[in-house]
């Protein structure tokens, strides 16, 4: 699709857009002309006002021959990128999701979560649609909330980001760790850090569609290391897991870990699908943004499969004995050499959303400026500084925060279940309602299905929120009563 087709403003339009594209501030006298137009209040921005209505990627580029052009991703790709994020070491949790929910539980609500992220990925597409400058949540709050909501969306997706990087941070450290397996041979810090610098350096495109052959690699890394665990724990002697005078090994359809268990399960397998949070994020980098409907089809139909597969097989063989990641399950050959194969996916995993959030903070710093699209080395390290902002965030709290189920459930109850779910269940409403003179109007028999399931959305999500974090924080709390977690910045910091 051309630029033409992607915004719909009129030349007038693009010519208001010229005028607030300077490096100074809006003059009053613009802001007169201007008050008919629909703007809304920025956060994270130096310019006091964003436009819902023109894309600045795309009213850059008509401008400028030399600009940097970001809408130049494919449907495929999109849906790579997503199923990068998602399709991670995070699969490797499913085995012991599905002990704590049972058979049934775990690939029911495997399925039931994939589907509704389907549709709510539907949703965000429509809202983009509506609102061709809405190029990230931060936007969207803005655009239905004010002031208000772009601090908390905005932000919300820049503190996921931080923590997603020190998810991966921990976790890179956690397989160095295990591969060496002499803890005392190098600290367990000299690894975060070489996590944090690698990602860095793999982060450095201001283009996500840059990141596609990594996602590639990372996917098909994630998925070999996973079906080496499944065959390893299918064809290991059951003595491997069972402990001496311990129960042979079963498993239920139906399972009851009591609520901290069960919450707990639900937090990770939605954590399954974080990759929700960066959906805006990618369609504003597209060349046609409604194409990214079939992405979704990727995203969904691997996810779900490769979920489940990894989740039951590795369930069904290890029983009560399941680990997380399940490749400590295996005999150590078998462990180091996935590891080393999941290495690749740790570190790519982890760029992908602190991209998309840095590009949050890069858009609302430079978007009513020719700086945003500009080619030179000045922007470069703009964006070089934020990237890195990121990283040394991670690494800090990869040091800080030494559990690794815990922090998946954590990240998964405060941000992944809402800007999966909740968020985009408010944005289906609002956009029924601007289209309808009264909320009365808006509740038809034909919109019922989907106002039902957006309201689902939203009150589960709402339910999510405080169970979540207080599963995880009893876990934590556990965790150091028992002596299970090291204190921060050790050199055993993270190595469980």
């Amino acid at each position: 699709m051309n630029t033409a087709d992607s915004v719909s403003v009129s030349d007038d339009k693009h010519a208001s857009f010229e005028k607030t594209s300077s490096i100074g501030s809006i003059s009053k006298t613009d802001h007169e002309a201007e008050k008919q137009e629909t703007h809304f209040k920025a956060t994270l921005d130096p310019v006091d006002e964003v436009d819902a209505v023109v894309d600045p990627f795309s009213a850059q580029a008509e401008h400028n021959d030399n600009a940097v052009n970001f809408r130049n991703m494919g449907w495929i790709s999109a849906g790579l990128l997503i199923t990068c994020e998602q399709v991670a070491l995070g699969i490797l949790s499913f085995p012991s999701n599905y002990h704590k929910l049972g058979m049934f539980g775990g690939v029911f609500t495997t399925f039931f979560i994939g589907m509704l992220c389907w549709i709510t990925g539907i949703w965000l597409v429509e809202f983009k649609k509506k609102y061709p400058g809405c190029l990230n949540y931060g936007d969207a709050g803005r655009i239905m909330f004010g002031n208000v909501g772009g601090i908390i969306f905005g932000w919300g997706l820049v503190l996921k980001s931080v923590f997603m990087a020190a998810s991966h941070v921990l976790s890179g450290g956690i397989a160095f760790r295990k591969m060496i397996g002499n803890n005392d041979l190098v600290c367990s810090i000299v690894w975060t850090v070489v996590m944090a610098v690698v990602s860095f350096l793999m982060s450095l495109s201001r283009r996500m569609e840059k990141l596609t052959i990594l996602s590639i690699a990372s996917v098909t890394a994630i998925l070999t290391a996973s079906f080496i665990t499944v065959i390893a724990t299918g064809v290991q002697d059951s003595d491997k897991l069972v402990p001496p005078g311990g129960e042979p090994i079963h498993w239920y359809a139906f399972e009851n870990h009591g609520l901290i268990g069960t919450i707990s399960a639900l937090t990770s397998i939605i954590f399954g699908w974080g990759g929700q949070a960066i959906v805006l994020t990618v369609v504003s980098e597209m060349k046609n943004p409604d194409d990214f409907k079939k992405s979704l089809g990727i995203v969904q139909v691997l996810s779900i499969t490769f979920y489940t597969i990894v989740g039951a097989t590795i369930y069904s063989f290890g029983g009560q004995y399941v680990t997380s990641p399940s490749l400590t399950m295996t005999a150590r050959p078998v462990m180091i050499t996935a590891y080393a194969i999941a290495l690749i996916s740790i570190f790519v995993a982890g760029v992908v959303p602190v991209s998309a959030g840095a590009k949050l903070v890069y858009v609302q710093a430079f978007r009513h400026s020719k700086r945003l699209t500009e080619k030179s080395w000045r922007m470069r390290f703009a964006w070089m500084s934020i990237v890195g902002a990121f990283w040394i965030g991670g690494f800090i709290l990869s040091n800080v925060i030494v559990f690794f189920n815990e922090m998946l459930s954590i990240i998964s109850s405060i941000f992944s279940v809402w800007f999966a779910l909740g968020l985009p269940g408010i944005c289906i409403l609002h956009l029924y309602r601007i289209n309808a003179p009264s909320w009365k109007e808006v509740f038809t028999w034909k919109r019922a299905p989907v106002i039902f399931l957006a309201v689902l959305c939203i009150c589960f999500s709402a339910v999510i929120t405080p169970l979540g974090i207080y599963a995880s924080v009893e876990k934590i709390r556990d965790g150091f009563a028992s002596g299970e977690f090291s204190g921060p910045f050790t050199c055993a910091s993270g190595a469980e």
